[in-house]
């Protein structure tokens, strides 16, 4: 292998700065200033595997030109030393673990997390410039004054490596990366099985939404605003809006609607309590996942005290609940609710499509959990 082929990093500084003119990439003794600048330049640009990969270059040309004990020779040594701990100590800032652990799977190609060979790899980082401080302080102490700043600063930046369990710390982040991996991995399939079920909600709405919005008029028109079947017209619309997307005009309407069931049936009908459970529906569908729990709490109060505890009206809202602190987060709480409401639905004999619908979301919030 020639020199050339030592000094890899040279060809890459070259390719990266149009600074770099074909004579500063010869070799020789007194090149080695020029080359430890030059590094110096790429590393403060943000280049730095192309600055390591040249200052590494440089040290061996020091150490064949100059000798492995020369004070210059030590110095680019210790400088090199620094750079390749940043970059260690970089790789396990925060968020990085995360960024590297994707990286490394990417490159895999597999899916698969080799946990043992990434945290291997994240202490591996520190080896080289390990090995650097430990020639440095060897050689210095043969040939430099024991309070020499260099070697002063060699001692500190070895006794701090040596104070720091890098393994642990590797182990730590790894895990708190793969946790990280994995909650963001079920938020996006909660996020595709929302998506898909608003999709098909859409489409039905799609094709009822103008016969609805004229069934609600014509109702309106012929028995009056507060008539119990414009205020179910308007309730069934209301859905309707909502399936579509347009959350502002659905709130709006639900919100309307329940303020005239609330006048004409009272607060503790179950018309009106149904109207609460849209609204709540609605601002789940807006994000609101704590506002609609907050909600659902009581509607789910209401429904239990007039309507029976096994009501479809009071399960489905329990489901529902389930659903919206699932789509939150908690997996875990979820499941347990989600199988709560399966649990009692089946013991009950709930209608069908209440029990298929709670069967659904406890298998799939339990395989999140």
């Amino acid at each position: 292998m020639g020199l050339w082929d030592r000094l890899g990093g040279r060809k890459a500084a070259a390719a990266e700065t149009a600074e770099i003119s074909s004579s500063q990439v010869t070799t020789g003794h007194h090149r080695l200033d020029e080359d430890a600048a030059l590094a110096e330049r790429l590393w403060a640009s943000g280049r730095a595997d192309t600055a390591i990969g040249l200052l590494r270059g440089t040290v061996e040309q020091a150490r064949h030109t100059l000798g492995p004990q020369a004070e210059p020779t030590l110095r680019l040594s210790l400088r090199l030393a620094e750079w390749l701990l940043t970059q260690a100590d970089q790789q396990l800032a925060d968020g990085q673990v995360l960024v590297a652990l994707r990286r490394d799977m990417e490159r895999r190609g597999t899916g698969v997390i080799d946990l043992a060979g990434f945290e291997a790899t994240l202490v591996a980082a520190y080896t080289e410039p390990t090995a650097l401080l430990d020639q440095i302080i060897e050689a210095g102490q043969a040939t430099l004054a024991a309070d020499q700043p260099l070697l002063v600063e060699a001692r500190r930046w070895r006794q701090s490596l040596a104070e720091r369990d890098i393994a642990e710390t590797a182990s730590q982040l790894t895990a708190q990366a793969v946790d990280a991996l994995l909650d963001q991995t079920r938020r996006e399939v909660v996020k595709r099985l929302r998506t898909v079920s608003r999709d098909q909600a859409r489409r039905e709405a799609e094709t009822v939404v103008a016969a609805h919005r004229q069934l609600a008029a014509q109702a309106e028109a012929e028995q009056g605003a507060d008539d119990p079947a414009t205020l179910q017209a308007q309730y069934t619309l209301a859905w309707d809006i909502y399936h579509l997307g347009n959350f502002t005009d659905a709130l709006n309407l639900a919100e309307q609607v329940w303020q005239r069931r609330l006048a004409v049936f009272g607060p503790d009908h179950t018309e009106t309590i149904r109207s609460r459970y849209q609204i709540a529906c609605i601002h789940g569908g807006l994000d609101q996942f704590d506002r609609a729990i907050g909600e659902l709490d009581s509607v789910i109060a209401d429904f239990s005290r007039v309507d029976g505890p096994t009501d479809t009206t009071t399960l489905t809202a329990r489901r529902l609940q389930a659903d919206l602190i699932g789509f939150s987060g908690d997996y875990t709480r979820a499941a347990q609710l989600a199988a709560e409401v399966l649990s009692q639905a089946q013991e009950h004999e709930a209608a069908p499509e209440v029990v298929e619908e709670a069967e659904v979301a406890a298998d799939l919030w339990l395989r999140l959990a």
